[in-house]
C-alpha cells in the first residue's frame, strides 16, 4: 500500500527519483524521525557541523538496516531497484555510498590549511542543504495519512 509520494533530488546524498512512500516504511520514519539528531546550532564550527551530519547519517542507515524483515514483508522475491525510483532499502546503500564519497572532504580537514578547510566547509554546507531537505521528507512521510 502506498502512503504518499515525493520526488527526491539530492545528489550529495545520492537519492534522485520518485518515492512511492509504503506503510512499512512510513512506520519505519515515524521510529526513526525521534531519534535523529539535531541540528547543529549556527555558528557551529565545520568539524561539529560534520560530526552532526554523520550521526544523522548514520542514525538512518541504522534504523533502516535494523527494519529489514518490515521492509522486506511481502516481498519473499527481495525488492528489486526500478531506475527513477527511491525505497528505504535503496536509501540504507546510497546514504552508504554518500558517507563514503565524503572521504577526500574530510581529509581536508586533517591538513590545518585554511583553504582546505574552505573546501570542506562548502561541501559541507551543500551536503547539509539537502541532508535538511531529506529528513523533511521523512518528516512527512513519518506524519499519519489522511484518508
Amino acid at each position: 500500500m502506498v502512503c504518499g509520494m515525493a520526488y527526491v533530488d539530492l545528489p550529495s546524498l545520492n537519492l534522485s527519483g520518485e518515492w512511492n512512500v509504503t506503510e512499512p516504511e512510513r512506520a519505519i520514519a515515524a521510529r526513526l524521525v525521534p531519534l535523529l539528531p539535531e541540528p547543529v546550532a549556527d555558528g557551529a564550527d565545520v568539524e561539529q557541523r560534520w560530526a552532526v551530519a554523520y550521526r544523522q547519517l548514520g542514525t538512518v542507515i541504522e534504523v533502516i538496516r535494523t527494519s529489514g524483515e518490515e521492509l522486506f514483508a511481502g516481498h519473499e522475491g527481495g525488492i528489486t531497484s526500478v531506475p527513477g525510483t527511491v525505497t528505504m532499502v535503496d536509501m540504507m546503500f546510497d546514504l552508504v555510498q554518500a558517507i563514503s564519497g565524503s572521504e577526500p572532504y574530510r581529509a581536508y580537514l586533517q591538513t590545518g590549511q585554511d583553504r582546505d578547510r574552505a573546501v570542506m566547509e562548502n561541501w559541507l554546507t551543500e551536503l547539509e542543504s539537502e541532508l535538511a531537505q531529506f529528513l523533511a521528507l521523512l518528516n512527512q512521510a513519518a506524519s499519519p495519512q489522511k484518508s
